[in-house]
């Protein structure tokens, strides 16, 4: 998302169309998200204490 963002020039455009930046932004964040909030219950249900 950086690179569509901010360094269209890598993708050989001038401008990324910002109705695909927006919702791979979202997505982005509600992965990162989930992932965050499963990590306890991850290492709960392996047995590992932190």
């Amino acid at each position: 998302m950086y690179i569509g963002w901010f360094r269209p020039d890598l993708l050989g455009v001038q401008k990324y169309p910002r109705r695909l930046l927006i919702p791979g932004t979202i997505v982005t964040l509600l992965t990162w998200y989930m992932g965050s909030v499963s990590i306890g219950p991850i290492f709960a249900f392996l047995g590992v204490t932190g």
